[in-house]
């Protein structure tokens, strides 16, 4: 008797371990997890295309973020906009300071200001960082966050 009902359990998961309708089911809770939309959650600011790279400059339209959900808008970008495509995505919660990404070298205030306003860099490797900037440079300058 106790044979057969581990037979049956493992039966059980067995069946419900094969690619059946578990690949739909894992799809829709990817496709839920995504649900950012741009001009609702994100504005792009700029983007930058080279030959073989896309560069995106995004500003955050939500205030309440973490390093997870910031993780998860940039995949979602990078799926919306580039996904057949390296890319690196940057992303700000202020537009006021992303015109300081074309700015070299950055110094003083104004390493200080960028760095508190650059929340999460996606680069093309798939590589993340939160707070990207908040370094032994941005505390040189005056800096007082810390996000760590």
């Amino acid at each position: 008797m106790m044979r057969n009902v581990l037979i049956f359990l493992f039966a059980q998961f067995a069946l419900l371990s094969c690619d059946g309708g578990n690949k739909d089911i894992a799809k829709e809770k990817e496709t839920v997890s995504f649900q950012y939309e741009e001009n609702k959650d994100y504005e792009i600011l700029y983007c930058k295309e080279m030959s073989d790279l896309t560069n995106y400059y995004v500003l955050l339209l939500w205030e309440n973020f973490n390093e997870a959900s910031l993780k998860e808008l940039a995949e979602c970008i990078k799926m919306q906009k580039s996904p057949d495509k390296d890319c690196n995505i940057h992303i700000y919660d202020s537009k006021d300071y992303v015109h300081l990404s074309f700015e070299y070298p950055l110094k003083g205030r104004n390493y200080v200001d960028y760095a508190e306003h650059l929340v999460y860099l996606f680069a093309f490797d798939g590589s993340t960082m939160y707070y990207p900037l908040i370094d032994s440079e941005y505390k040189r300058y005056g800096g007082k966050k810390s996000f760590k």
